[in-house]
């Protein structure tokens, strides 16, 4: 994964967890921009649409994450991220 690209995936999670949303998209769109198949910033990504009530977008970016890492709604509940 660019390094850039989880920098900003970082910088986006501690945006999404201060509730400024639009801040976290902008961020996880730039990480995607940096590496489309990054499924950490995809899925975070699809948690923010969820909050600001994108529900088919956020449904679909946290589906197909999944589909890359089975294992990442757990390993994200596990630290507080939930839809």
């Amino acid at each position: 994964v660019h390094e850039a690209a989880v920098a900003m995936s970082n910088r986006g999670l501690v945006r999404l967890r201060q509730g400024r949303l639009d801040d976290a998209l902008a961020d996880f769109d730039a990480a995607l921009g940096l590496e489309p198949a990054f499924p950490l910033a995809r899925y975070e990504r699809g948690l923010v649409e969820l909050r600001k009530g994108l529900k088919a977008q956020g449904q679909a970016d946290m589906a197909t994450a999944q589909a890359h890492r089975p294992d990442l709604a757990k390993r994200l509940a596990n630290i507080g991220l939930t839809p």
